[in-house]
């Protein structure tokens, strides 16, 4: 329960980071900065990347 209400702290102060970055110029803001919450923001593309790891491979093993 704890770490839901941390995720959604988190999910508010990315909000207001966006917000703040927005006004300032893109060359200030840095790119590792964006890295780290790509993830938070797309957890889908994470989950749907993952199966087609080791898909391929799976048939080489049966085989």
């Amino acid at each position: 329960m704890g770490r839901a209400q941390r995720t959604v702290n988190l999910y508010k102060s990315e909000k207001e980071r966006k917000k703040k970055s927005s006004k300032t110029p893109f060359k200030n803001t840095p790119i590792s900065n964006s890295i780290p919450s790509f993830p938070l923001t797309h957890p889908a593309r994470i989950s749907v990347s993952f199966p087609s790891v080791p898909s391929p491979s799976s048939p080489a093993v049966s085989t």
